[in-house]
């Protein structure tokens, strides 16, 4: 009998312990994406679509940089996202893949496909009373045409210092102090272009450089040989090439842009990406390239080169009296040579960008992290120059065409 009333005190014992514990609130689930349509299909004249996100805070991503998303993120309440896209003027369908994440569960993924068929040409109407002015919709190609023209050259120096002297750059004969902020590009201090006018070059900071200025070597201004030149150019800045057009540029107009870079020193920044304004997208020109720099993955087309183990002497031929330039410069000219295909129209204003894109310096030595690293007076800063006729200092052969925007055929 004592042993039944053990076991019966023991039962009552776990059933009151049981009743008596208290559940923590249980966590609700996070919320669920919800992307509709799951695959859209458009055209090769088609320059947009869209897509919604709804249900949860959400983040996207294309696998495509020509399809760009706007906006790339949202709080999920019937967000629309438009995906805007050039022309797809080969033969092959692209087909690119749009990635929704929910940004409180990471294993909540979406995908949307966009297909673009392709096939799609540019293929300007003649307006049918030749008299009359062309058609908005059925813009004419436009004749080939220098749209701006620089000779950087001694002889010029006085004309480009009129605009871009670094002594224009300051404020009651000091350093601007704005001058180091990002995005400062003077509207009054630019190369002016001196063959075909219309044409500026600009420099313009991506980065607070105040603390990276070391004695005034963060600068803008003109070389000795008449070229424009930007002192302790850094990650993030950008050179801006413009040149001004009367006319509208349709869809399939060729557009030219010609120029040489020469590094000063191996301090020079080495890679640099060149992106033209097609509409309002900002697209590379010419084969975009991969390297690695100081650990991440850079992405260039422009690629500047210093050769530590060149020779810097110029010699002169006995007989002629001329020049004669080493075979293997320090010094080595970067020639710029793109033409591209504009999917969009463009109205009054060509613009290219040229924007710097790593620390690695230009003999592919090292990612410097302050100007002048790797010299101990630290009189190696960066320079970008744009390279001329006569600017043969260092060893490096001078240019014989001018820098030019132009339209061709």
């Amino acid at each position: 009998m004592k042993k039944h009333l053990y076991v019966l005190i023991a039962l009552a014992a776990a059933v009151f312990t049981a009743c008596g514990e208290k559940s923590g609130p249980e966590k609700p689930e996070p919320a669920k994406l919800e992307v509709k349509p799951g695959v859209i299909n458009v055209k090769g004249g088609d320059q947009s679509a869209s897509f919604t996100v709804s249900g949860a805070a959400w983040q996207a991503v294309s696998d495509n940089k020509d399809f760009v998303l706007n906006p790339a993120s949202g709080d999920g309440k019937n967000n629309t996202v438009n995906v805007s896209f050039p022309y797809n003027t080969t033969d092959a369908t692209i087909s690119v893949q749009i990635t929704v994440t929910n940004k409180e569960n990471t294993s909540d993924v979406h995908y949307v496909t966009l297909n673009q068929t392709g096939g799609f040409v540019v293929d300007p109407v003649e307006p049918e009373q030749p008299d009359q002015p062309d058609q908005p919709d059925n813009p004419q190609p436009v004749e080939p045409k220098v749209l701006a023209e620089w000779e950087f050259a001694t002889e010029h120096l006085e004309f480009f210092e009129k605009h871009f002297a670094y002594e224009l750059a300051k404020v009651d004969g000091k350093p601007n102090p704005d001058a180091h902020l990002p995005g400062y590009a003077s509207d009054d201090h630019y190369c002016e272009s001196n063959i075909v006018s219309g044409g500026k070059i600009r420099f313009k900071n991506g980065s607070d450089k105040t603390a990276l200025d070391d004695n005034g070597r963060c600068k803008r201004g003109t070389g000795n040989y008449g070229e424009p030149c930007w002192y302790g150019a850094w990650k993030g800045d950008v050179a801006e090439m413009t040149a001004e057009t009367a006319e509208a540029l349709p869809a399939g107009t060729k557009l030219h842009i010609y120029y040489v870079l020469r590094p000063n020193t191996q301090n020079t920044l080495k890679y640099w990406l060149l992106e033209i304004k097609d509409g309002e997208n900002w697209v590379p020109v010419g084969e975009v390239k991969n390297a690695a720099a100081g650990g991440e993955e850079v992405k260039y087309n422009v690629e500047l080169i210093y050769d530590p183990s060149g020779s810097k002497d110029i010699g002169t031929d006995p007989v002629t009296g001329d020049p004669v330039y080493p075979d293997n410069p320090q010094q080595i000219n970067t020639v710029v040579d793109y033409t591209y295909t504009l999917t969009s129209t463009v109205s009054g204003l060509v613009e290219y960008r040229m924007t710097c894109q790593s620390l690695m310096i230009a003999d592919g030595s090292m990612v410097v992290s302050t100007i002048g690293e790797t010299s101990a007076s630290k009189a190696q800063n960066s320079v970008v120059r744009y390279a001329g006729k006569d600017s043969n200092s260092g060893g490096s052969r001078p240019v014989q065409e001018h820098m030019k925007i132009e339209i061709v055929k």
